[in-house]
């Protein structure tokens, strides 16, 4: 900073002056005040008083009472500004001096351009860049179907400017065609059309892709260059299609076109377009036989259901654990229902070819100790008989005098007597306090 200057001479003449005015050894007071200017940037001219005094940072004596003040400098807004002094004040005063700015008009032909400056876009021309500083700047020009075009100005003065720019056309053309025809083109994996496709393009690489439901994908890099013609040939091959095959239910055996492929579930690929018919075969169902015309590159999934050609057979026993045959073939025995230990679960035989057949139940304990019942079957159905029935003695019951007796106990009634059957059809009832003990027959007895 510079310190307040004061030349030798206004030195000399406020000494004269008060001595001047000091009369009879009196003293004159100085009731001016000191006002110090500074700015940032510095060497701004200062005029005061109507006129040019200095340059910041700038101090002078000044009589109190108000000033107009200009601070200026070039390249940069003059700052005026009003200054209210008292009487013997010293006032300093900062002013930060603002660079002068310019508007740039941007035209080009044809117009539409974007415009960007430092990587920024800033608007299309044409238009006006407002606010620009002083400084050298360089903006590109950027319009589809020309080339970039970059433009450089500078600024000094708050001046409008105008840059008019000609762009330059860098189109060129392409041309796709495609064996077979109206395929999906796509340029640089974006869709532009089928085939055949012609567009106008920028100079510049392009990756094209050709597609086709059924048929090889083509691709290839073309250069397209201003103001030529690139042209694609794609041809395209077929692909194979596949078959999903399942049955309900699983493995039945299948063939295709007469050819044996195996068992469902079954995958077969690679097969040619074209038309196909298939046959599905399993033990106890009825033949199945189907066509399916098959698309390149598509996959078939069938899921078919077989009608079974023969029926099934469904029972409950009382009570459970009853050995159970079918055509003399023993097919296991029956176990207790977990929700009624009285009866079986359902007993299901599957499988059975239609027609006449002859169920036999036996347990040894039961009688008569086998029981032979004849049921028909019919192809698809489900026979369902009621309830099959043996008597098998469940208990012993002893009485206090002594007898003993095998039998099916039936029930304890509420006044505490027993229902018993020592055989089958004749149900007998005792007091509870005859009786000594009644023992249930464990199953395996």
């Amino acid at each position: 900073m510079r310190s307040l200057i004061i030349t030798s001479a206004v030195f000399s003449a406020f000494a004269a002056a008060a001595l001047l005015f000091s009369g009879c050894g009196q003293k004159v007071r100085d009731d001016r005040a000191v006002l110090k200017l500074y700015s940032d940037p510095d060497g701004a001219a200062v005029t005061l008083l109507k006129r040019e005094v200095g340059k910041t940072p700038y101090g002078c004596r000044i009589s109190h009472g108000t000033h107009v003040v200009k601070i200026a400098k070039a390249n940069y807004s003059p700052v005026w500004m009003t200054v209210t002094l008292k009487p013997g004040e010293e006032k300093k005063i900062n002013v930060k001096l603002e660079p002068e700015k310019a508007s740039v008009l941007f035209t080009s032909k044809p117009s539409g351009a974007a415009v960007h400056l430092n990587d920024k876009f800033v608007g299309e021309t044409p238009f006006v860049l407002k606010d620009v500083a002083p400084g050298n700047y360089t903006a590109l020009l950027k319009l589809p179907g020309y080339s970039p075009q970059s433009v450089k100005w500078s600024v000094s003065s708050a001046r409008p400017q105008s840059i008019n720019t000609v762009l330059v056309s860098n189109v060129g053309s392409l041309k796709v065609t495609s064996v077979p025809d109206k395929a999906q083109v796509k340029l640089n994996d974006a869709p532009v059309g089928d085939t055949p496709y012609n567009a106008r393009l920028e100079q510049g690489k392009y990756k094209v892709t050709v597609v086709k439901a059924g048929y090889s994908i083509y691709e290839q890099t073309v250069l397209v260059n201003r103001d030529r013609e690139a042209i694609v040939q794609a041809k395209m091959e077929p692909l194979p299609g596949n078959l999903k095959l399942t049955t309900v239910p699983s493995g039945a055996s299948v063939s295709i076109n007469g050819k044996d492929y195996g068992s469902t579930p079954l995958n077969v690929s690679s097969l040619p377009r074209g038309h196909y018919k298939l046959e599905f075969r399993k033990t106890g169902f009825d033949p199945l036989s189907i066509e399916i015309d098959l698309a390149g590159g598509q996959t078939v999934e069938r899921n078919l259901a077989l009608s079974s050609s023969t029926g099934q057979l469904d029972f409950v026993t009382y009570p459970p654990g009853v050995t159970v045959y079918l055509d003399g073939q023993l097919k296991g025995s029956t176990v207790r229902d977990p929700n009624n230990p009285e009866i079986s679960s359902v007993f299901t035989i599957r499988g059975l070819t239609p027609g006449k057949h002859s169920l036999e139940l036996v347990h040894k304990r039961a009688r008569p100790n086998r029981k032979v019942i004849q049921v028909r079957i019919e192809k698809g159905k489900t026979e369902r008989l009621d309830n099959l029935t043996m008597w098998i003695a469940n208990s012993t019951l002893e009485m206090k005098d002594g007898r003993i007796s095998t039998g099916r106990f039936i029930a304890r009634q509420a006044n505490g007597k027993v229902m018993f059957e020592p055989e089958p059809g004749v149900q007998v009832t005792y007091r509870a306090d005859e009786i000594k003990s009644i023992t249930p027959i464990k199953d395996k007895e």
